[in-house]
């Protein structure tokens, strides 16, 4: 159960993002006001991308041995183009390149990824500030476009 629910929360978070995550902010945005909104859905956002970055890599470690689906769908991130564009923006090194990979890959890619670069001292922290950095990125800009528009 939890392979399945850690599955359909990175299809959720990395495909459809736009799509389903942005309209309840845009939504909300119009009847609350873009700064409550922007309170209320960044914690919900970055807790929700926090925990879900902290159990995929437990749930990877367990199962990399016998390379479960998730295992295998994982190692394949890696590969494609998002892949590609963490790996470059993570090896710009420091704050710069961890900021662009939390922002432009969000805050489970980019925690995976500096896991399985051979860091895994402080990983609840580079989680936290990971999800933190994806979630007023994401989050400030649908709230920010609706504030305008609407």
């Amino acid at each position: 159960m939890r392979k399945l629910i850690a599955v359909i929360s990175i299809v959720i978070v990395y495909i459809w993002d736009d799509v389903l995550l942005a309209a309840p902010i845009v939504a909300s945005a119009a009847i609350i006001g873009p700064l409550t909104t922007f309170g209320l859905f960044f914690l919900l956002y970055g807790t929700g991308s926090y925990i879900v970055a902290i159990k995929l890599v437990r749930i990877y470690e367990r199962d990399k041995s016998q390379k479960s689906r998730l295992a295998l769908w994982l190692d394949e991130q890696q590969n494609r183009p998002h892949g590609w564009v963490l790996k470059k923006t993570l090896s710009l090194g420091g704050v710069i390149g961890f900021v662009l990979s939390s922002w432009l890959a969000g805050g489970i890619l980019t925690t995976f990824a500096i896991r399985y670069s051979g860091r895994g001292d402080s990983l609840h922290k580079l989680a936290a500030a990971s999800s933190t950095i994806f979630a007023i990125g994401f989050v400030g800009q649908y709230a920010g476009i609706a504030g305008l528009i609407l």
